[in-house]
Formats: structure tokens, C-alpha cells, sequence
């Protein structure tokens, strides 16, 4: 989630921080084999704090005990990684616009819109049923939920409306930039590389800040899934994977 706020959008990094969250936890191990391939041991009877990452853990789980990251297991990463989106999507961290505000908005528009009406009928004397008279006017709560919901949308995308979390975020990328740029233990040692798997390190990644022990990891999952995954159906990824393959063995043979 602080990927998002700082960069104000999901992409692959994010992915690759909520993973380095995951072990950070103690729940998966990261290895790397001798050619360079990165696997995720899963650590049963361990799971995550967050309600995100304990689905996607629950996800990348169903690999197996050892899930590696390479083009054998690239549905299950995009599975993972699209479900992962979504519930991040789904999490409310904006001060202004969050679901408790829209939810207040939409009562006291129902409110109106009832009101409204009343008023309609208590204009008809006629012996015509209440849903004919009102039948002519369906388009004003259509427009007036259509017009709330567009602009809770709109805004959530606005750094105006991102409030002190947003801040926070950028105030903690920039302590941690500084520590890297002054060495600052107990964070960084001086070749650039964590001492541990400590808090600070999955948001090193989120921030991008370089990092010569989580950077290997992240570009692999960045050469293995597209950037913008998200927008397109998982059927049509896993065509295209296959057609990348099939093309890959033809140049190959």
C-alpha cells in the first residue's frame, strides 16, 4: 500500500514488495539457485500480519511447498498478482472519499432523492400508482449515484485528497533514501546490501531505492510479468504467454 501512495498506482514492484513483506515475516523463504532462478519457500504454520498478503501467501501457496519464479508458474504469479491487486484496491487509506464518507454521501442523497419524490406525488391528485408517476423521473438518481460514484473515483486519483498517509509515506521514503545515500546503520551497510531482513527492507523496494540484494529479485519479476497486467483478462495473458513460449521454442529449434 505504500507503493501505491507513492506512486499512485499498482504495478510490479508492488507485487515484488508485498512478496518481500512476506518473507521479512518469516512466512516464505527467498532463494536463489546457482543460474539465478528465485524461489519462494513457502513456511507452513506462518502467515502473514496483513489481510492482503495472508491471500496472497494463501495464493502463491497453492504452487506447492516451493514456488519458483520463472515462466513454469507464470499463470500462478498472475493470479496472484491480479487477486492481490484487487484487495489492495479495495482497502480504504484516503482520508477524504474513503467508504465510510461515500456511504454518508449516499444516505443523505437517498434522503434528497426521497424528499424529491414525495414532493412529485403530493403534486398528483390523479388515481395513478406512485411508480407511474415516478417512473418518468428514473434518470435523476441514476445521474445523481453515477455523478457520487465518479467523483470519489476521480478524487482518490488526486494527491490533494491522499491526506497525512501520503505525507507519511513520503516523509519515510526519504529517511530511507537518506540512509542510504549516509550509510546509516542499522539499515544500510556499506556496500549497499541489508544486513538482515529487517522492516525497512520491502519498503526500500516500494520506494525504489537501490537495494543490491532485493533489485535482482524485483527486475526478475518485471522481465516475467507485464506491467500492465492488470488491465487485461488473465485468459488473454495466458494466450499470449503461450505465444511467447511457442516463439521461444521455434527460435530455439
Amino acid at each position: 500500500m505504500a507503493r501505491m501512495l507513492y506512486v499512485g498506482q499498482y504495478d510490479i514492484r508492488t507485487f515484488a514488495a508485498a512478496i518481500l513483506s512476506i518473507v521479512q515475516q518469516g512466512a516464505a523463504e527467498l532463494q536463489r539457485s546457482p543460474k539465478g532462478v528465485y524461489s519462494l519457500k513457502m513456511i507452513r504454520g506462518t502467515k502473514p500480519k496483513r489481510s492482503a498478503e495472508k491471500a496472497l501467501y494463501n495464493s502463491l501457496l497453492r504452487g506447492g511447498p516451493k514456488v519458483s519464479i520463472n515462466s513454469d508458474n507464470y499463470v500462478l504469479l498472475m493470479q496472484a498478482h491480479k487477486k492481490h491487486k484487487r484487495l489492495l484496491d479495495a482497502e480504504d487509506v484516503y482520508p477524504a472519499f474513503s467508504s465510510g464518507a461515500t456511504g454518508m454521501a449516499a444516505l443523505g442523497l437517498s434522503l434528497a432523492l426521497i424528499i424529491a419524490g414525495l414532493a412529485v406525488l403530493g403534486r398528483h391528485k390523479g388515481g395513478e400508482s406512485a411508480a407511474t408517476i415516478l417512473m418518468p423521473y428514473w434518470p435523476v438518481p441514476a445521474a445523481a449515484y453515477g455523478l457520487l460514484y465518479g467523483l470519489r473515483r476521480a478524487a482518490r486519483r488526486l494527491p490533494l485528497f491522499k491526506g497525512p498517509p501520503a505525507r507519511a509515506v513520503a516523509g519515510y521514503a526519504q529517511f530511507l533514501r537518506t540512509a542510504m545515500d549516509d550509510r546509516l546503520d542499522p539499515y544500510f551497510v556499506t556496500d549497499g546490501r541489508h544486513k538482515e531482513m529487517d522492516r525497512a527492507l520491502p519498503y526500500a523496494v516500494a520506494f525504489a531505492i537501490e537495494n543490491s540484494w532485493a533489485d535482482p529479485f524485483v527486475h526478475a519479476l518485471e522481465g516475467l510479468l507485464p506491467v500492465a497486467s492488470h488491465d487485461t483478462s488473465l485468459r488473454g495473458l495466458e494466450e499470449k504467454h503461450r505465444f511467447r513460449k511457442t516463439n521461444d521454442n521455434n527460435r530455439q529449434h
